[in-house]
């Protein structure tokens, strides 16, 4: 009977794979898993936990601290925007500091602060021995994808990622013209994939900029969208220009640091309606090719972090 009503509700594919999913053991376990969050995010604050205990973890994370500081201090020396971006902007709206199992940290700016980056900063890190380029430590991702900020990234973990974003003038607010620009983002896409080894910068922005014209309602009018970097992350990450400026300033770990103007909607955009709820993957999402963790590096390479952090904080004093 069971069986019968199973089919009357579900249809002969679900049932078939419902039964799959019960014979090895999956359906119990999705089911257990499911619990757990639903217990999770109904009776537990995820905005009151504590920093990481794992004092590897925490000691690569105040590294990056410090190198953040360095970063920022240029930023205002040379007057260039930026604010923080992805788990880390996550981290200061819910919890005033790194989420609790974050191993990096992500910074966006507009493409004409972006493209200054390098030439303004490279000669005052350099003579630190932190090094700043295009790609990064594991990939040869080009300039327009992200810029890198590191330090003994290989033996430390420290390291920062840069993205640019782009302005583009349209007729309406983003949700109005979503399906077109992910139409439009598709075929650039497409384009940079087979061409980013053969043209350079100036030409592939230039045919980013004619593949979005060419589509109605993008490239033109009084509305501003900001459109994040998708040569990085392949799809259309966007929000309106008014959700992004003027940045505001929020508790980072005990900084004043830049933010969106309307960080919750930035949040939605970026992560989904369920940003304050505890997460279901990505807790490691930053491994080596061995599939270590990158908050072991300093173990594994004999690094003395707390002297690491130091020496940063030196090199803030000094720049």
């Amino acid at each position: 009977m069971k069986l019968i009503d199973s089919l009357k509700t579900r249809g002969l594919k679900e049932t078939v794979q419902q039964g799959i999913l019960k014979a090895l053991g999956i359906k119990q376990q999705k089911e257990e898993i499911n619990s757990l969050y639903y217990y999770l995010n109904s009776y537990c604050d995820i905005t009151s936990l504590p920093p990481t205990q794992n004092k590897n973890l925490r000691n690569l994370q105040l590294g990056i601290l410090e190198l953040l500081k360095i970063f920022d201090k240029l930023c205002k020396k040379y007057n260039l925007r930026y604010w923080l971006d992805a788990g880390n902007l996550l981290g200061a709206y819910r919890h005033k500091g790194f989420v609790p199992w974050d191993d990096d940290m992500d910074v966006s700016m507009p493409r004409e602060d972006y493209d200054k980056v390098i030439p303004l900063f490279k000669d005052e890190l350099n003579k630190y021995g932190i090094i700043i380029s295009s790609g990064g430590i594991y990939d040869d991702r080009g300039i327009l994808q992200r810029i890198g900020i590191n330090y003994k990234t290989a033996e430390t973990g420290i390291w920062i990622d840069v993205f640019p974003v782009d302005f583009i003038k349209c007729n309406s607010e983003l949700s109005k013209i979503r399906p077109i620009l992910d139409k439009a983002i598709s075929e650039y896409i497409f384009f940079y994939k087979k061409n980013e080894k053969i043209l350079n910068e100036n030409e592939l922005i230039s045919k980013k900029q004619s593949i979005l014209s060419k589509y109605d309602n993008i490239g033109k009018g009084n509305h501003s969208i900001v459109l994040f970097c998708p040569e990085f992350n392949e799809k259309v990450f966007g929000i309106d220009q008014s959700d992004l400026f003027p940045l505001k300033e929020m508790e980072f770990e005990g900084l004043k640091l830049p933010v969106p103007n309307n960080t919750p909607r930035y949040l939605m955009e970026y992560y989904g309606e369920n940003f304050m709820s505890f997460p279901r993957t990505g807790i490691e999402h930053h491994l080596d090719p061995d599939g270590s963790t990158a908050s072991t590096r300093a173990i594994r390479h004999g690094i003395d972090m707390e002297k690491e952090i130091l020496f940063l904080q030196n090199v803030y004093d000094k720049i």
